[in-house]
């Protein structure tokens, strides 16, 4: 059970009451020639999940005073049965080049049933509901054949280039709180996706630096995009699709015996294509999805004349700034992270002792911000603030 405060102040002015009660099976089997000796090997396998979520939503708007109380009562009931039939082929071709072929049959099925009912002087005003009460039953079946093809040479003993062409499926689904009943028994449609990628790992200066590179460029249909009705309700609509195209590099550096330097970077160039609704988002970036992330890490290990070993570390994470809504309407600005430590390992690390610091220049990280309504704000998550401590462990 939940029971949100959505204003965050003394008064009863928009509380959220949820109750979940979920049940789940779920199952797969593989079965594959891994172990042969074999220059083709193979995969084949079945997945099954079987899902019923019971959902009570209760809404209580301005209930400190009677005339304005205004109260909402939505059940939901979600039933969904899946079924993956996969499998792979991988072909050594020669004695640097692997091809593997792989596909998945996915089938899903989903029965949804809503009752949605509002009271109150503001119910028209706050609640989204045109219609209330809702009663409304509805059931859909989506089904999606995808697969995958890649190809990896072996350059040498140290270093390896691949290029994939994948697919991807998310199946459709219902609101839990729709407006009308006709609203209630649309679905919206399930998204697909087609990757292009290209990369290299390599193990270079004598194997003491590992290098990844990777170049993709994603197309998306009928992208899933998160949006709000007035009153703060989340709900899901398609867009018409996006674009993304993407280059990662991440690298492990043995600068000597005693320290490591340690870094990644991702460079994102992200829009929607088309529209979401009735409102055209083309050329708008994806909601998000920053421009750029970083990380970096230099670790400082050297033993001393006892066996012991003493370590120090330094770390940085960061980002661009994101749009939280696809119309580009809210700016969430980008955050740098610091943090260090110092550790201590007794001989054969016995113990271990580490003073640490984190987020040291104590940014205000916001790491999520709910939607909000007329009356609502927009509930926000912050990251710790600048934290220290001691960590002493023992290993038995």
């Amino acid at each position: 059970n939940v029971r949100q405060d959505n204003y965050g102040t003394p008064y009863s002015v928009v509380y959220n009451i949820s109750q979940d009660d979920v049940e789940q099976f779920t199952q797969e089997f593989r079965l594959d020639n891994g172990q042969s000796d074999s220059s083709i090997t193979w995969m084949v396998g079945v997945f099954y999940l079987t899902d019923d979520h019971e959902r009570i939503d209760e809404r209580e708007i301005l209930t400190f005073d009677s005339f304005l109380a205004t109260t909402g009562d939505a059940t939901t009931n979600n039933s969904t049965d899946s079924l993956g039939l996969f499998g792979q082929v991988n072909f050594e071709l020669s004695d640097r080049l692997d091809l593997a072929v792989g596909g998945r049959y996915s089938k899903d099925e989903k029965d949804f049933d809503v009752y949605h009912e509002v009271n109150g002087f503001l119910n028209d005003i706050f609640i989204d509901p045109e219609e209330t009460p809702i009663s409304a039953s509805a059931k859909e079946n989506w089904d999606n054949i995808s697969g995958s093809v890649s190809l990896t040479y072996r350059l040498n003993d140290s270093m390896m280039i691949y290029g994939l062409v994948s697919q991807g499926y998310k199946s459709g689904g219902f609101n839990g709180e729709p407006y009308t009943e006709e609203a209630a028994t649309i679905p919206f449609d399930e998204e697909t996706s087609l990757n292009i990628e290209a990369g290299a790992k390599m193990d270079l200066l004598d194997d003491r630096l590992r290098l990844n590179i990777s170049v993709f460029d994603l197309t998306y249909d009928d992208l899933q995009v998160g949006g709000v009705l007035d009153s703060g309700t989340p709900i899901i609509e398609n867009a018409s699709g996006a674009d993304v195209f993407g280059v990662e590099l991440e690298a492990t550096w043995l600068v000597t015996d005693y320290l490591t330097l340690m870094g990644s970077y991702a460079n994102l160039d992200a829009e929607y294509n088309g529209h979401i609704a009735d409102e055209d988002v083309s050329g708008n970036r994806t909601a998000t999805s920053p421009e750029w992330t970083a990380t970096l890490a230099a670790l400082l290990e050297f033993p001393l004349a006892n066996g012991s070993t003493l370590g120090f570390r330094a770390d940085y994470r960061g980002r661009s700034d994101v749009y939280e809504t696809p119309t580009e309407g809210r700016l969430r600005p980008g955050e740098d992270i610091y943090g260090a430590l110092a550790s201590w390992d007794s001989p054969e690390n016995t113990w271990r002792l580490v003073v640490w610091g984190r987020n040291l220049t104590d940014e205000a990280e916001i790491v999520s911000v709910a939607p909000g309504g007329v009356l609502e704000q927009n509930p926000t998550g912050y990251g710790p603030p600048r934290t220290y401590g001691v960590t002493v462990r023992y290993n038995f």
